[in-house]
């Protein structure tokens, strides 16, 4: 685990060699474990959003559906991808506690910042290297 946060370097595009401090690693860090905590996921922060702008059936489906597409990244090399994946599908099976009203929708202001969070999020995750883990 220390290799992963410790400071190292990264190949820049002409195979040059950047050093990189520990503030960069630990804020890459924090960045990334934010990210996979708002990827719409059982009982994390995202999948508490998908189920209030889709409905229980559907944040169930898009529950399956992130998950078999990290575990997809993580046959593909990516290593985080597939660790989350196996952590996230044995710790977070459990159902939702019900919400206080759950017949009204959200609203359109809402919505359109839980998706302006989701892209955030891609954001957040797609600087991550498909080949390497980290």
């Amino acid at each position: 685990i220390v290799d992963l946060v410790s400071p190292g370097s990264a190949a820049g595009p002409q195979g040059a060699v950047v050093s990189l401090s520990p503030m960069a690693v630990s804020g890459f860090v924090g960045v990334l474990v934010t990210s996979l905590n708002c990827l719409p996921i059982g009982n994390t922060d995202g999948g508490r959003v998908a189920t209030a702008l889709f409905g229980r059936q559907a944040g169930s489906v898009l529950t399956a559906f992130t998950l078999l597409c990290m575990f997809l990244l993580g046959l593909l090399g990516n290593d985080v991808a597939l660790y989350y994946a196996a952590v996230a599908a044995v710790t977070q099976r459990d159902q939702e506690v019900p919400m206080m009203e759950e017949v009204e929708g959200v609203d359109d202001a809402r919505a359109l910042l839980s998706i302006i969070g989701f892209v955030v999020v891609a954001l957040g995750v797609l600087p991550l290297p498909i080949g390497q883990g980290f």
